[in-house]
């Protein structure tokens, strides 16, 4: 609710981002699982570490990634790709 209230003033909507909200949840995971905090606490760190720095969503705007051709992949293997073993 927050996030949609911040919105109302920019010319594009903002969302969560995806990658701070994983990154986020991942370092939480244990406290979340291992202590006993209370999870009312919890839910209220999380939201405002999402709030923290959202994205912008532009409207129609589905930029579809470029293919490469068969012989451009077949090449970056045989020649630029190093596997770490």
């Amino acid at each position: 609710m927050q996030l949609f209230n911040k919105s109302r003033q920019n010319q594009h909507r903002q969302t969560v981002n995806n990658m701070v909200s994983f990154n986020t949840i991942k370092n939480f995971v244990i406290e979340l699982f291992y202590h006993c905090s209370p999870l009312d606490k919890l839910m209220k760190i999380l939201n405002s570490w999402f709030i923290k720095d959202p994205t912008y969503v532009k409207r129609e705007r589905d930029i579809p990634r470029k293919k490469s051709s068969a012989r451009v992949s077949l090449n970056y293997y045989k020649r630029v790709y190093k596997p770490c073993f």
